[in-house]
């Protein structure tokens, strides 16, 4: 199985991707902060050799972080690869603080 999954910082309580105005700035922080982030929420387990783009392998799946270059970091876009163990990596990198609610686009 394979998803994509992107991570923004949206207000609390946005359900779907429309409902976010076209003026809201929207960014998940500094470039730096945001690598900074992910080093803290998965250690060594994380390869940002190349800081655009990490990679993380677990036994039975893998995570791709296309970061970019732009600071401030506005999304993260995930990749991933592999069965149902997955999810947990996910759910560590957009809930490390108490949670994040999942949105979801209009129509899935």
């Amino acid at each position: 199985m394979s998803w994509d999954v992107v991570i923004l910082n949206l207000s609390p309580g946005t359900a779907v991707l429309e409902d976010v105005p076209e003026s809201a700035e929207i960014t998940l922080g500094a470039l730096p902060h945001v690598l900074d982030l992910l080093r803290q929420i998965f250690g060594e387990n994380i390869d940002l050799a190349d800081p655009t783009w990490g990679t993380l392998e677990g036994e039975t799946f893998s995570v791709e972080f296309n970061i970019g270059t732009q600071d401030p970091c506005d999304s993260i876009m995930l990749h991933v690869r592999g069965d149902d163990a997955a999810i947990y990596p996910i759910k560590s990198c957009v809930t490390p603080r108490g949670g994040v609610p999942s949105t979801r686009p209009r129509g899935n």
